[in-house]
């Protein structure tokens, strides 16, 4: 403990009023609201808070969890608990949720379709171009299972094709049907047809991706589909 704020035993009265002093002010009432709760009911404290070391200075993220015990009539006599450093821990996800945020912002701009989907194949992101496509919007496709937004259906015959997204070998007639149903607008020309695919992306079986080589722009009800596998 002491190692950890950069103390000797002399360093410390052991009050609270005095560990205070080492917490980021901003974090202090919060500090004060937790432990009042854990007076009056809980008998427990838990939170994570900021410290300033006291020789270097630095800021560290740490845990603490601490119970109070009572005298016979129920009035708090003492703290007793342990405090432990997540600081590497809150960098790591501090980084993950930048690099997730730097993924979201490049999808949604390129001028290709983005699907992504989890482990059951419901809908979990998709980009501008992908909601042109489809005839859906991402709020509303959200959760939603990938074959009730992204419909492939036969061009010759409008039949759907079943399971989209799992290695998929269609001729060029196959078509993604948008969601109004409009079949009466003119085909793209063979010549315009997109390439489809899906796969796992980067070998994560959790997140799986489908993109298609169009821009979305001047579609009519459906888009094209090539070849492509899932998962």
């Amino acid at each position: 403990m002491y190692e950890l704020y950069e103390l000797s035993p002399d360093d410390f009265d052991g009050t609270l009023d005095h560990w205070l002093t080492f917490i980021h002010p901003d974090d202090v009432p919060e500090v004060l609201r937790r432990y009042e709760l854990g007076v009056q009911e809980t008998s427990i404290f838990s939170m994570d808070v900021r410290i300033r070391r006291q020789h270097s200075g630095a800021m560290r993220h740490i845990r603490s969890l601490a119970k109070l015990s009572r005298d016979e009539g129920g009035a708090p006599l003492r703290a007793v608990g342990m405090n432990w450093d997540i600081t590497d821990h809150i960098d790591l996800a501090q980084a993950v949720f930048e690099e997730k945020e730097r993924l979201r912002i490049t999808l949604h701009s390129i001028g290709d379709s983005v699907i992504s989907t989890d482990a059951q194949a419901r809908i979990t992101f998709m980009n501008p171009v992908a909601e042109q496509m489809t005839g859906w919007l991402a709020s509303e496709a959200a959760g939603m299972p990938l074959r009730d937004v992204f419909r492939i259906v036969d061009e010759q015959t409008g039949d759907p094709i079943p399971r989209p997204g799992r290695n998929l070998s269609r001729p060029a007639t196959t078509i993604l049907s948008q969601r109004r149903g409009d079949t009466d607008r003119a085909r793209r020309r063979a010549s315009q047809r997109p390439r489809f695919s899906c796969s796992g992306a980067h070998g994560f079986r959790r997140d799986h991706w489908c993109r298609t080589g169009v821009s979305g722009r001047d579609q009519g009800p459906h888009a094209a589909a090539g070849t492509g596998t899932f998962g």
